[in-house]
């Protein structure tokens, strides 16, 4: 449900439903601190389905955002907030089509120019995501003085003072990485692949 992008209420009437049929019932203060738990544990896994400021992106459907679109006015709202929703739900392009029509008819903004909108958010969300991985870097290489540290032929090696590098084991260099990332405020987003 939290995937899906049901927010915290409509979560907790489930779980008491659900619970009151399969065992005693759980006390509401240990339901909102469970349901805390798991968006705590979601949101460091799956960033992109949360907003800047941390809340679930509610996913609407086609004849939602056609009545949201229907009932607003304001030209802001419409041409930058709706945008923004629409671009976060990942529609069908059809579907996009069809509520930037509906846009266009209430404000008159033209469909190239809330597509150049949607372009360009997408572009500065791949650029946060970009420079959040070198930020990610930085922090763990200061973890470490960064001129001690090498990679090379598939594995780490750190400068000791010694008069030669020594192997750091995988298993160190993904404990302090894990610790470096805790301090963050926000996790890092992983496409995939080789890093």
């Amino acid at each position: 449900m939290i995937a899906a992008g049901y927010d915290d209420e409509a979560v907790l009437q489930t779980i008491r439903l659900t619970n009151n049929k399969n065992a005693p019932p759980l006390p509401d203060k240990k339901l909102v601190s469970t349901l805390a738990s798991i968006r705590k544990g979601d949101k460091s896994r799956h960033p992109d389905r949360y907003d800047d400021n941390g809340d679930p992106i509610r996913k609407y459907t086609k004849a939602e955002f056609l009545d949201i679109i229907e009932k607003e006015d304001d030209f802001d709202t419409l041409t930058v907030d709706i945008l923004r929703k629409i671009h976060q739900a990942r529609l069908p392009r059809t579907t996009q089509e069809v509520l930037l029509k509906a846009i266009k008819q209430k404000t008159g903004a033209t469909l190239e120019a809330m597509k150049g909108d949607m372009r360009a958010t997408a572009e500065a969300e791949r650029e946060k995501e970009e420079l959040n991985h070198l930020d990610y870097a930085r922090d763990f290489l200061a973890t470490y003085d960064a001129r001690n540290v090498l990679y090379c032929e598939g594995q780490f090696l750190l400068w000791r003072n010694k008069g030669v590098c020594e192997r750091v084991d995988d298993r160190v260099i993904s404990r302090v990485m894990i610790r470096t990332l805790e301090k963050r405020p926000s996790p890092p987003r992983f496409s995939g692949g080789d890093c």
